[in-house]
This record gives C-alpha cells, structure tokens and sequence, in this order.
C-alpha cells in the first residue's frame, strides 16, 4: 500500500474493485494508476498532496527506468507525465 493512503479499508476495496474489472492484479503503474482513480472516486483520502505527488512521481520514475537509461532524463521525464497526469 502507498504512504499516502490514509484509508486502508477503502484501498483494498479499490484494488478488488480492479480485480473484479481487469481479472487480474494489479501489477503496471498503469495498474496502480487506476487503482488509485478508484480509490478516490470511493472516497479514499491522502496524506498530503506533497505526499501523494512523492508517491506518484517515485512510480512514473521505476516505470520510466525500463525504458531511459540516464536517471536525469528519467527524472525530467516523470515531471512532464506527472503536470500532465495532474492536468487532466
């Protein structure tokens, strides 16, 4: 579970509420992405936004690691997908 989850009860629903949708865990930050829309849309609260944008951009880094081998590119990279991510 991420550190800014403050409701544990509401994440695990959201996560079953994945499975019960996509037939599989969770795995892919794509995954987890949309777990997390679910679990706001249930009502799920975060610590703090400076947290959960920590969390969310720790995600999108690993993520981007496969793919972009030079840690500053990655890093500017998961800035640009986050402002874009919070855009919408």
């Amino acid at each position: 579970m991420p550190s800014w989850v403050v409701d544990e009860d509401i994440w695990e629903k959201a996560k079953k509420a994945f499975v019960k949708s996509y037939g599989r865990e969770p795995s892919k930050a794509r995954d987890w992405m949309i777990v997390t829309t679910i679990y706001k849309k249930m009502g799920g609260r975060v610590k703090s936004e400076e947290t959960f944008k920590e969390g969310l951009m720790d995600e999108i880094k690993k993520w981007l690691k496969k793919f972009v081998t030079n840690p500053i590119k990655a890093s500017i990279l998961a800035l640009m997908i986050y402002k874009i991510l919070k855009s919408k």
